[in-house]
């Protein structure tokens, strides 16, 4: 069909007239795209010495290349001296990074714990105690003493832990302090050790191998700042993940020396008992010997010990509990003067001075030393019991040599060993060796009290 010119005209103009339209959707399109979301791809930069990672070696590695440094004929005199110092200095760093990092692990575990340490504590407090230990009158002394000494060990060890819980109780608030002046003072100083640019040698006349170890140097400095803020970041979850668990753990321990005290001085009683009981058996048993002899009581020398004797073994069992006590507190001094000079070692190693925190622990260990006029007193007192046994143990060996020799005195005996003298002798010599049992538990008490003073003035 043949269409007039006219219109065949019109038609093509309109087809035209859409292709058009339609170039111009496809491009406003494209253009809309491109500017919602360019697709670009970034062309590749070579990295700068300062965004280059260095890989930090290990502690043995350092230490095989310092120690064979003399007999590398490669490196001249003048960067073999250098590069050994700079070894050096990088494996100082490498070992405080390793204990820094083994310090936060042990944080890190100890928060971890913390759960199944809180319900164990949680549950120990609502069981009931063991009761104490049930010695029968029948019970043979040397029996007695064993559980007592047994006893002795465990209360021993339960004041030292209690010891150290009311430590950590008390320095929680310190430490807190403490960790979080030393977040920003590491924060600082870390921030100015980015800041400072890496070793570099553009001119080339630095030895590369001289250069590297000084990288590795820097790096290791770094990481060390790093981890030693992440280590008083650490401190201070730990010190808030312990916020419940450190009371409860210092009850228990309380409870548990306190029943452990009132066991041991049972047992030191009953000790003590067993003891009077029996001096007052062997009296009992020469009076009637004294009597059946005919032998008048003021000429037996065992007589005339008789009071001393008595009151020294009831003395006994209080002189080993003053010494326990006086023990306690000499290990407790000791152990917060060692912890002191530690976190005085510490902060001057890191910091190059003391923290306003570590000042407050000082103040209060201070305040809880014992009076130094009572301590004295106390040490008299002890030194004048030791004077009063050892004129009584002369007096016994008197009284020793006047009934075995015969030798003239106050009373008078012959030197024949009847069943009286025989009697005499055994008894003075277990009198003599409850004095020496009694002056050896003052020696040791004297001993503890004068170290207490010691430490205290320290």
């Amino acid at each position: 069909m043949i269409m007039p010119s006219g219109v065949a005209a019109r038609k093509a103009a309109l087809k035209v007239g859409m292709w058009l339209v339609c170039l111009v959707a496809v491009g406003v399109s494209a253009l809309d795209n491109l500017g919602a979301a360019p697709v670009m791809l970034p062309e590749p930069r070579p990295q700068s010495v300062a965004t280059t990672k260095t890989v930090l070696p290990t502690v043995e590695q350092i230490q095989a290349q310092v120690a064979g440094l003399p007999e590398r004929s490669d490196l001249p005199e003048e960067v073999r001296a250098p590069l050994g110092e700079t070894l050096k200095r990088l494996l100082e760093s490498l070992n405080k990074l390793n204990d820094t990092r083994s310090r936060r692990k042990k944080l890190e575990e100890q928060v971890a714990a913390v759960p199944r340490e809180l319900a164990t504590a949680k549950m120990e407090l609502e069981s009931v105690p063991p009761p104490p230990p049930q010695v029968a009158q029948s019970t043979p002394l040397d029996r007695v003493r064993s559980i007592k000494g047994e006893r002795e060990a465990e209360l021993a060890a339960a004041k030292a832990l209690l010891g150290e819980l009311h430590a950590k109780s008390e320095n929680r608030k310190t430490r807190r302090v403490q960790a979080t002046e030393m977040i920003a003072s590491l924060r600082t100083e870390l921030q100015k050790a980015e800041s400072d640019p890496p070793p570099v040698d553009p001119e080339g006349k630095t030895d590369p191998r001289l250069l590297d170890a000084q990288r590795q140097e820097r790096e290791a400095k770094l990481e060390l700042l790093r981890e030693k803020l992440t280590l008083q970041q650490q401190e201070q979850r730990t010190i808030e993940a312990e916020e419940e668990l450190v009371p409860l753990q210092v009850n228990l321990a309380q409870r548990r020396v306190t029943r452990l005290e009132k066991e041991v001085a049972l047992l030191t009683q009953a000790v003590s008992n067993r003891r009077e009981i029996k001096v007052d058996e062997v009296l009992r048993e020469h009076r009637e010997l004294l009597a059946a002899e005919g032998t008048p009581l003021e000429e037996s020398a065992v007589m005339d010990m008789a009071g001393t004797w008595t009151e020294l073994v009831r003395k006994h069992g209080q002189v080993e509990r003053e010494k326990t006590d006086a023990a306690t507190r000499e290990e407790r001094l000791s152990k917060e003067k060692a912890d002191t000079e530690t976190a005085i070692a510490s902060d001057l190693e890191n910091n190059g001075s003391l923290r306003s925190g570590l000042g407050m622990k000082l103040l209060r260990q201070r305040e809880r030393l014992p009076d130094a006029g009572e301590l004295n007193a106390s040490i008299r007192a002890v030194d004048q019991r030791i004077e009063e046994m050892g004129a009584f143990q002369a007096q016994l060996e008197v009284l020793a040599d006047e009934v075995d020799g015969g030798v003239a005195g106050s009373r008078s005996q012959t030197a024949q060993q009847t069943p009286v003298v025989v009697r005499e002798l055994a008894i003075l010599s277990e009198i003599d060796r409850d004095v020496e049992n009694y002056t050896t538990e003052l020696i040791e008490l004297k001993n503890h009290l004068e170290n207490i003073q010691k430490r205290a003035q320290e």
